[in-house]
């Protein structure tokens, strides 16, 4: 398992030179003490063959950075599914405050129009919002009060649920 390290701020504790550029970042310091900081962070015997103790060994080092770098893709790939995620649901939150803007404009518009020219004008603004998506009553519906009565419960006990979840949420 790969120790996340912060390299530059270790090297500046240990009084080394940390230098970055563009396209590159390095340290200027006295070869044994950065093999002491490597086998301190890493864990990895940095001995040469001949056993001095500023050789690196360097295929252990190199799977130690090897690992660092694999855990920083694997990172990378989850923020970024996690931000399409998140920009995909404001969309969808975007979206559910468009169309309730919609029927409550074309509500409003219907009690003018019911209020100017009458009910039966009135209530083509409801007829014909609902009609677009397909979300008129069944025909055989006939006592609105029972309809709208068995068709609300599930609405009100999906925000109860809602409301019970972002309840708990907060501290």
């Amino acid at each position: 398992m790969s120790k996340e390290v912060n390299w530059q701020a270790e090297c500046l504790k240990k009084g080394f030179e940390y230098v970055r550029e563009p396209d590159d970042h390095y340290v200027i310091a006295d070869p044994s003490e950065m093999v002491a900081l490597l086998r301190d962070l890493l864990g990895v015997d940095v001995r040469t063959k001949e056993g001095d103790s500023y050789g690196v060994a360097v295929s252990e080092l190199q799977e130690q950075i090897d690992g660092l770098v694999n855990t920083l893709h694997a990172q990378h790939a989850e923020r970024d599914a996690l931000l399409a995620e998140r920009d995909a649901a404001r969309m969808r939150v975007k979206e559910l405050d468009l169309l309730f803007g919609r029927y409550l404009l074309a509500m409003k518009a219907a009690v003018i129009d019911a209020d100017q020219r009458g009910d039966e004008e009135g209530m083509r603004w409801i007829y014909n919002s609902l009609e677009g998506p397909g979300e008129l009553p069944a025909e055989e519906e006939m006592d609105a009060q029972a309809f709208f009565d068995r068709e609300i419960k599930p609405i009100n006990d999906a925000m109860a649920e809602l409301f019970a979840a972002l309840q708990g949420e907060q501290p």
